[in-house]
């Protein structure tokens, strides 16, 4: 286990070469991504070379001189796949939101609003589970890459931020949120791979063959004990496979999303049974059950009342609804048909250009021959 995956700085000035190159190739990356998703960038050639070269440049610049002031600076293991979780899931949006009306802007928006609001839910969850510790050291309830998140706080988190960004970008909830089920289950599994490397969240003793010993000053146990946290990735990765499959089967909008609310709400129940931390606490008047589980157990009823009351509504086509409300939609429209006058409008003037042209061509051979 590794809380910092790796330790930068201080760097040799060659180094600025190093990062100028990576900040190089991420900018061609992107646009990668955006001719995917049928936006057009600029062409690639001499002009934008010569703009995004000294861009990169100026920013390598910039991260060798704040990595060897702050140096060492530790990369913590959590961070990065929160990162590449966040990444991931902009990848995999960029592949399923277009045809229904999402565009990379918005999903940029989206996932970066998404993002912060989940990470604020979560950590407030957390530290209200675990407010004595934080009472003696209140200082620590900022230092988030230390690990201590709570998922329900961050579903929270989220869907209070997923409220206000689709009320006003006139979107449909329920197309919108059966987007993001398979995004969520991805994400929630690269993350827990953090929790792992970072050592929190770990389970119960066991004799397991695959029992993973954390270090002494992560785990209270010097003796191996259940790798919880990849129990959960798995499970997570199995869910987001499972939607995938099952979501063109689904003909009305937003039971993607509650069914995944009760997929999650039985894999953390299970999960629950070899978990220590805050969250596997007993639970009141019910000591067989912890709180986490007692909460999986609302939302799974939750998940299924959701998805059964949906079953009233009309039958819709999963893979072709628009995530826009009709009044966007009309909005789109017209600007997609004062693009396409446009181009009719261009056209004809280089019609008349080539006509003219054509014209003035046989005039003058008119004239040599006479």
């Amino acid at each position: 286990m590794r809380s910092a995956l790796v330790t930068l700085g201080p760097m040799e000035w060659p180094a600025i070469l190093l990062i100028a190159g990576i900040l190089l190739v991420v900018a061609l990356l992107w646009r990668k991504l955006e001719r995917a998703m049928g936006d057009e960038p600029p062409p690639l050639g001499g002009r934008w070379f010569a703009a995004a070269a000294p861009a990169s440049i100026a920013g390598a610049v910039v991260l060798w001189l704040l990595i060897n002031r702050f140096a060492p600076v530790h990369v913590r293991s959590y961070g990065v796949m929160l990162l590449t979780a966040f990444v991931a899931c902009i990848i995999y949006l960029s592949r399923t939101g277009p045809p229904r009306g999402l565009r990379l802007p918005t999903i940029i928006d989206s996932a970066l609003v998404i993002l912060i609001s989940c990470i604020i839910g979560a950590r407030l969850m957390f530290v209200l589970l675990e407010l004595g510790s934080y009472r003696a050291n209140p200082v620590t309830v900022m230092d988030v890459w230390q690990g201590g998140l709570s998922f329900h706080g961050g579903v929270i988190g989220a869907l209070l931020a997923m409220a206000v960004f689709v009320r006003k970008h006139r979107m449909r909830w329920d197309v919108y949120l059966d987007l993001m089920a398979p995004v969520v289950a991805l994400g929630y599994a690269i993350t827990r791979i953090g929790c792992f490397l970072r050592g929190c969240c770990h389970g119960n003793p066991t004799e397991v063959a695959w029992g993973v010993v954390f270090p002494e000053n992560i785990s209270e146990f010097p003796m191996p004990v259940h790798p919880t946290q990849l129990y959960a990735s798995a499970g997570s990765l199995a869910i987001m496979f499972i939607l995938i499959r099952v979501w063109p089967r689904l003909h009305r909008p937003g039971q993607l999303f509650a069914l995944y609310v009760f997929l999650y709400s039985i894999l953390r129940f299970l999960c629950e049974i070899t978990r220590r931390g805050a969250s596997a606490e007993d639970f009141g008047f019910l000591p067989a059950l912890s709180v986490a589980q007692a909460a999986s157990i609302l939302t799974a009823i939750a998940g299924a009342v959701w998805f059964l009351w949906l079953q009233k509504r009309p039958h819709e086509d999963p893979v072709t609804a628009s995530i826009l409300l009709p009044e966007a939609q009309g909005d789109g429209a017209e600007e997609t048909g004062g693009q396409q006058n446009k181009a009719h409008r261009t056209a004809g003037e280089g019609g008349r250009g080539d006509r003219k042209a054509n014209a003035t061509e046989k005039h003058g051979r008119g004239r040599r021959r006479r």
